[in-house]
């Protein structure tokens, strides 16, 4: 006894599920005419169905025989000719392979015509036979349905792989020649979070692009890291943060609140948070507690000048002060004849710069600083006051009081 397919085929023209063949019972048609037997449901295989396919797959034949009729007709004609012809979505570069689409199109209308027809024909010859074994036709027409919809189910999920297989091809070519774009880019000159791994890239290390208007550091083409060497990473990074190692920045003490310079101390990160002390231990507190001046200031004991590095520094009720080191203290003399030294050296440091200063001119007209003339405009210098910048006559150029008045008067 033979078992009853239940696999329900769908039809390329319909979404509509197909129901077994040899299940259905076939009634007289309304045709007075042909007196047809049709489904109790229009299916896909009955007459009318038929004739509409073939009469849809002509009408796009038509259609595009029309436009491959067009397009050839306009292989000679100029550019203007093509844009009048084919309106505004006429596009040079395309032209040829919209030809070649027209003709394909064409001739898979053209194709579907005849299978359409053929088809037809067919299921005119099985009704005008339908009364000898009816139930036998309909079960080798189903069988055969499903056959030809497993080829297509297989020739696709072929075609699919074939395509999955390209789309791998192509990124392995990419990942191994990574693609020029970038090959002009400028290094970065400052570091910054790479958009594409999110991570830092140190300044020079990358290049340099542009992101949503801004410029942005970015790793080269093939060169950022991957997720292993990030972990990796961060784990050298903890491990190094955990150790104590010397301080990039200067700040205070987590001990004593004692400054500390740059490199002078050791930082470490412990529960997320940073850490800077002075040393290892307490000593190194107490150590620091009178450190090398960095600036020249006068000493808190003698009052003479300390230079850079001659001296300490104490930190007294929460300021620094500089003294001289033990036993370098000026006496009264030798603190008078150091500050007049100083004033000296200023003095003729200032008499130098006025040696080598070069006036400038007055860009604005005004009143002479020295005599109260009118200075015009270009014909003198510009000099700082205390009031602010004026402006000055030309060397032994100053007018007498009696020219001063009679200058003024004409713009008075």
């Amino acid at each position: 006894m033979d078992t009853k397919p239940s696999v329900a085929v769908s039809d390329s023209s319909s979404s509509t599920p197909l129901e077994p063949y040899y299940d259905r019972q076939p009634v007289a048609s309304n045709d007075k005419e042909k007196n047809i037997m049709c489904y109790p449901k229009p299916g896909p295989r009955c007459e009318g169905h038929l004739k509409q396919k073939v009469a849809t797959a002509e009408r796009r034949a038509e259609a595009a025989q029309a436009r491959l009729a067009l397009l050839e007709s306009l292989k000679e004609a100029t550019k203007q000719e093509r844009r009048e012809a084919l309106g505004p979505k006429y596009r040079p570069a395309k032209f040829d392979r919209d030809l070649a689409s027209a003709q394909a199109e064409h001739d898979r209308w053209q194709g579907r015509v005849d299978a359409f027809a053929k088809e037809a024909e067919e299921e005119r010859q099985m009704r005008a036979t339908w009364g000898e074994s009816p139930r036998q036709m309909n079960r080798e027409r189903y069988l055969k349905q499903v056959q030809a919809q497993k080829a297509k189910e297989a020739a696709r999920e072929a075609s699919q792989a074939r395509k999955a297989a390209e789309q791998e091809r192509v990124k392995e070519e990419r990942k191994a020649n990574p693609p020029t774009k970038y090959a002009n880019a400028k290094p970065n000159t400052y570091g910054g979070r790479c958009p594409e791994c999110e991570q830092y890239v140190e300044p020079g290390a990358g290049i340099l692009v542009t992101r949503q208007g801004k410029k942005r550091s970015m790793h080269r083409p093939g060169e950022c890291p991957t997720a292993e060497q990030v972990e990796q990473k961060k784990q050298e990074a903890a491990a190094y943060a955990a150790k104590p190692h010397p301080n990039k920045y200067a700040g205070k003490c987590g001990r004593c609140e004692g400054w500390v310079r740059e490199q002078e101390g050791l930082t470490f990160k412990r529960d997320g948070n940073w850490y800077l002390v002075h040393g290892a231990d307490t000593s190194a507190c107490e150590d620091a507690s009178e450190a090398a001046n960095i600036y020249q200031k006068p000493c808190s004991q003698c009052g003479g000048v300390v230079g850079p590095r001659a001296g300490r520094s104490r930190k007294v009720a929460g300021k620094w002060v500089t003294f001289h080191s033990d036993g370098d203290c000026m006496s009264e003399e030798e603190v008078t004849a150091e500050r007049e030294r100083i004033a000296k050296e200023k003095a003729a440091q200032e008499e130098e710069r006025r040696k080598n200063w070069t006036p400038k001119p007055n860009q604005y007209a005004g009143r002479c600083v020295g005599c109260g003339g009118r200075v015009p405009a270009g014909l003198g210098f510009l000099i700082q006051t205390e009031d602010g910048y004026g402006a000055v006559h030309k060397f032994d150029s100053c007018m007498t009081d009696a020219d001063a008045m009679t200058g003024w008067a004409q713009y008075a």
